[in-house]
């Protein structure tokens, strides 16, 4: 672990830029932005490289995670070489541009996330993910490790990332099972469920926003876990909800894109369609960009160089989300090579941009010849090792300085949870709450009971929490006093860290079920169910009442009934015997009648997913003779690309890979004859009929425009019925053994 932490001293790679000089060097008249805004340069090479994520500290410096190590070139090479750096960059004369870089760590694996929390770094490197403790900008002691199975599998396009710490104190990451939080000193890891796939971020009421490679916007309608807590039933509505029905672009220009050949994808004039690569999703929370974006989300689209605008609304507690322009976006790159991978609030209200700059952002194991041509052809794979980071403002600015938190007391940072800007209230809940100001429980507490600034009555309450000081008296008053949902949607999450008989909390109970609002009564459905008190139970029948056959409220009630399911459904089939509700119950009670857990399980091994296997087997046992994009042009082998040997038959591939074949073999009309065999992998203990499955995968998904499907169980088959030839297979051969397997197939 040492060689990981070297501390840098006179030997750091430590680097100053001129800053008129990189802002005479690096132009942004490349940018196309809507009017009201500005984008400025922050951060370029040389003194930035491969940057995939960041966080502004206190100080207003940067840390930056680098991540060369992905796609350095056409073929993926070299990919776990531990060449990956966390950095800080400066602004040293307080111009707006950084100038000077300083290496925090560096020997990282593939490191693409990072979190400034409890007083230290907490960093991804390969697999696990570590905390260290910081002193004077360096490490400070040894690492602590956190989880040795961060990542569990996948390829690095679908490994975890992300490491935000949201409203409610715990950390989460996309693609992830779980969420982590420090207590007195000990790491906890709770089971969540998986969200998303590149960044992620949160509300101003800590709902959780994310996405995928083709939907650009999802979300939570409830705080995370909240629906989540009965092992035996798995909610479906609540969480993963897509919030635009259009995957609309509106691009500048045509772009390599993968697969741009199948119909849909791109328009006549050769442009993309919708969205292939969305990522690093931001809710905007600041108040330096006018009042009617805040609670905007925008959404980057690498493959089209730009950043997408959505208007979210939220009706009755449900989420929507609506693209803010038709024909334009919110800000475009004329420049194929700006890659926006991540979004940020900074601390002055504006929005940081990372632009990972480079010229290839799909991974090999995804990648089709079809982009592999494109990228080859227009010189993008040149296109490596620099990165920038930008900053947008709206003009003329205002709301724009950030304070010097070098001077803030404790008691400053009490003050700044009731501060417009959301960024501001969520970075005052962490200093407190990692300061363990404890001292300061009475002020706080003076905020949470102050209704007139309902997010920082919210930010009050959560830091109390985080503290581990927060009383039921106070949490009692503020429920029976709130009447904003906002509060008490929260005020009701947090009863559920009290008895399950504590009688005080009635009160509270009566109070919202009073409110009639659809998004306390959500809230108010999950929490009534962890209670045994008086009328806990007669009021979530009075909420079944209502909405019996509302899917997520069903989903709220027996998430937080768990365990008293069968009580409860005596009840409900006396009357509502009908209902969503009372199908859902039984179901959930056949599952723990037959201990059939829907929780989301943590896998205990690492592994690789089929896709990433198929790339590694193909360059292991295939590219040396057929040529890493399958055209053999050393003469070696016949071409693989788009040759009828794995664009016709599953059956023909997989029985030419298990016993082999020799020549001569005509492909697309063209006869090959080398000399050379091809040695089946039958015998190869390597490859069983999983791996052996996984490669064909990646032969048909990589070099053909389509193809057949292929799956372990057919290779088994096809292994079990060829176990004694012998032989390898010529043409002839083969075409005779698949008309006689065609025969005996049709007379089952």
């Amino acid at each position: 672990m040492n060689q990981k932490f070297k501390i840098l001293f006179l030997c750091a790679i430590t680097a100053t830029v001129a800053c008129k000089e990189q802002k005479s060097n690096i132009s942004t008249d490349e940018f196309i932005l809507k009017d009201g805004f500005k984008i400025d340069l922050v951060a370029a090479e040389p003194l930035l490289s491969s940057p995939m994520a960041m966080e502004e500290d206190a100080d207003g410096k940067l840390w930056v995670v680098e991540m060369p190590g992905y796609m350095r070139d056409i073929n993926a090479s070299e990919e776990d070489t531990p060449d990956g750096r966390i950095v800080i960059l400066e602004d040293s004369d307080k111009d707006g541009v950084m100038d000077k870089r300083t290496v925090f760590l560096d020997d990282l694996v593939l490191p693409r996330a990072i979190s400034l929390v409890y007083g230290g770094l907490l960093y991804t490197d390969a697999p696990k993910l570590w905390w260290t403790a910081i002193e004077n900008g360096q490490p400070k002691d040894e690492p602590v490790l956190v989880d040795s199975l961060y990542v569990v599998g996948g390829n690095i396009e679908h490994q975890p990332n992300g490491l935000f710490y949201n409203l409610d104190n715990w950390i989460y990451s996309a693609k992830c099972q779980v969420r982590y939080q420090r207590k007195n000193g000990e790491w906890i890891k709770e089971v969540v469920g998986r969200r998303g796939q590149w960044g992620i971020g949160s509300d101003d009421e800590g709902r959780l926003f994310y996405n995928s490679n083709s939907t650009p916007l999802e979300a939570d309608f409830n705080t995370p876990k909240q629906l989540r807590e009965n092992p035996y039933f798995k909610p479906s509505k609540t969480y993963n909800n897509r919030l635009d029905a259009s995957r609309k672009v509106y691009p500048y220009q045509a772009t390599a894109v993968n697969r741009g050949y199948n119909k849909g994808v791109l328009d006549s004039l050769g442009m993309l369609n919708k969205f292939t690569s969305a990522c690093g999703p931001v809710v905007y929370r600041g108040d330096q960009f006018p009042v009617d974006f805040q609670g905007n989300a925008f959404v980057c689209a690498p493959e089209v160089n730009l950043i997408k605008r959505y208007l979210i609304s939220e009706e009755n507690g449900k989420l929507t989300g609506k693209q803010a322009y038709t024909g334009s976006e919110f800000l475009i790159s004329k420049e194929e090579t700006f890659r926006p991978v991540n979004l940020y609030n900074s601390l002055d209200g504006a929005m940081y941009i990372v632009d990972l700059r480079k010229g290839i952002i799909q991974h090999r194991a995804y990648m089709s010849n079809y982009l592999r041509e494109l990228i080859l052809e227009r010189g993008l794979d040149k296109v490596t090792g620099i990165g920038r980071i930008y900053k947008i403002t709206a003009t003329p600015q205002s709301n724009s300085d950030t304070p010097d938190f070098s001077q803030y007391t404790a008691a400053d940072f009490v003050k700044l949870l009731q501060h417009p800007s959301g960024q501001l209230r969520s970075f005052a809940q962490k200093q407190l709450i990692f300061g363990n100001h404890q001292e300061e429980k009475g002020a706080i507490e003076k905020i949470a009971l102050d209704n007139t600034t309902e997010y920082g009555q919210i930010h009050a309450l959560w830091t109390l929490e985080g503290l581990g000081t927060l009383d039921i008296e106070l949490l009692t008053k503020i429920g029976t006093e709130s009447s904003s949902p906002i509060v008490l949607k929260q005020v009701l999450q947090l009863a559920k860290l009290f008895k399950k008989d504590e009688p005080k909390l009635l009160p509270i109970f009566k109070k919202a079920i009073a409110l009639n609002s659809q998004k306390v009564d959500l809230q108010l459905a999950n929490t009534l169910g962890h209670f045994s008190i008086g009328k806990s139970r007669g009021y979530l029948g009075m909420l079944a009442d209502k909405y019996a056959n509302e899917p997520i409220f069903v989903e709220a009630m027996i998430s937080g009934l768990a365990g008293m399911e069968p009580i409860f459904l005596k009840e409900m089939i006396r009357k509502v015997p009908d209902s969503k509700l009372v199908s859902s119950l039984k179901e959930t009670i056949e599952n723990q009648k037959n201990n059939d857990l829907q929780l989301p399980t943590i896998p205990t091994k690492a592994y690789l997913d089929g896709r990433t296997l198929g790339a590694k087997n193909y360059e292991m046992y295939c590219a040396t003779c057929h040529g890493i994009d399958g055209k053999a042009s050393d003469g070696l082998a016949p071409p693989l690309y788009e040759s009828e040997y794995i664009t016709t038959s599953a059956e023909k591939l997989i029985l030419i890979s298990l016993n082999g074949m020799q020549g001569p073999v005509t492909v697309k009309g063209k006869v090959y004859d080398t000399g050379a065999i091809m040695p089946g992998v039958r015998h190869n203990p390597a490859l069983n009929d999983k791996d052996l499955a996984a490669l064909l995968r990646f032969i048909v998904n990589g070099l053909a425009s389509s193809g057949p499907r292929i799956n372990a169980d057919l290779v088994k088959k096809l292994r079990e019925q060829t176990a004694n030839q012998e032989e390898l297979f010529t043409e002839e051969s083969l075409e005779i053994w698949l008309k006689e397997y065609a025969k005996l197939e049709e007379a089952k």
